[in-house]
């Protein structure tokens, strides 16, 4: 069975050309990224509502448990958590600007590899085209030479454009996907990690 599959795989790409090499290695470096970028997202995300589940509600106690609890909490929020208790002692002003240099640095990494998904998704397309038209050039090429009477002599040049034509798409499709959900998924993070330090130093006025 698996040789079989490898046989299958050797003549899919001898039947697609060249093109096909470098539209594989695209896949291979976009997912690649999408796996770092969904792990890395996954150790981002907020945890609050444990957070919030135990907090106080005076100011006086919530500013001990945030001191206690700011290195123990994971993902951005923990971060935010822990940059406010730094600056609790000395007021809101400081205790605002501690928030805004994490979050930046947070949307920072999170936004780490997007631009080269993105880049990934859009060249596997470009590939394609690109083996679309050297298979239709190969194509003509055999017109040229031997007339349209044998259709089997033209199949190979049709067969590399039609599968690099198809590879490409296959390959940008779940890309273009990938890339928006992580998007997504990143704001989500940053919108919920703003509320919660917004609600974390109204509570601790």
């Amino acid at each position: 069975m698996q040789s079989y599959f490898i046989e299958e795989i050797i003549s899919i790409l001898s039947k697609g050309g060249y093109v096909l090499i470098p539209i594989f290695v695209v896949a291979q470096i976009g997912w690649f990224f999408v796996i770092e970028r969904l792990w890395a997202l996954r150790k981002l995300s907020c945890a609050q509502r444990r957070f919030w589940r135990d907090a106080p509600n005076t100011p006086e106690e919530l500013k001990i448990f945030v001191q206690h609890k700011g290195d123990k909490l994971p993902g951005l929020f923990g971060k935010l958590v822990k940059g406010v208790s730094n600056g609790v002692e000395q007021g809101e002003r400081t205790m605002i600007n501690d928030v805004k240099l994490v979050l930046n640095e947070g949307a920072s990494s999170m936004q780490r590899h997007m631009s080269t998904i993105a880049v990934m998704a859009g060249s596997a397309p470009l590939l394609g085209l690109l083996g679309t038209v050297s298979g239709m050039v190969a194509t003509f090429q055999i017109i040229t030479q031997y007339g349209t009477g044998n259709p089997a002599m033209m199949a190979e040049g049709i067969s590399e454009a039609l599968l690099t034509t198809q590879a490409g798409l296959i390959v940008s499709f779940p890309l273009v996907l990938m890339h928006n959900t992580l998007l997504n998924r990143a704001d989500t993070i940053e919108t919920e990690c703003i509320t919660g330090a917004t609600r974390l130093i109204n509570g601790l006025r």
